[in-house]
């Protein structure tokens, strides 16, 4: 039975992720689906919301910008992030 996708998830995010180890994509899943609900978080909002590292938020950004399923809108302080679905 395939698992449905997570709200705010691009239902291609296996395929587009899946050069990245198992780990590192729910990471990553995660990280996604957190800027889904709240475009203007910042990355220690949500490694705090997640209790993981900020890196860890940071790398899971850079790759999924890489990937194309993360684009940020305007300056780092007052900008947001768009998910693309």
């Amino acid at each position: 039975m395939e698992k449905a996708p997570e709200v705010g998830v691009n239902p291609d995010f296996e395929v587009l992720m899946g050069a990245y180890r198992n780990d590192f994509r729910a990471n990553a899943r995660r990280v996604l689906a957190a800027f889904s609900e709240n475009t203007e978080q910042d990355t220690a909002q949500i490694a705090r919301t997640l209790n993981i590292s900020e890196n860890s938020v940071w790398r899971a950004v850079r790759a999924l910008r890489e990937v194309g399923l993360l684009v940020r809108e305007g300056a780092d302080k007052g900008g947001k992030w768009i998910v693309k679905k």
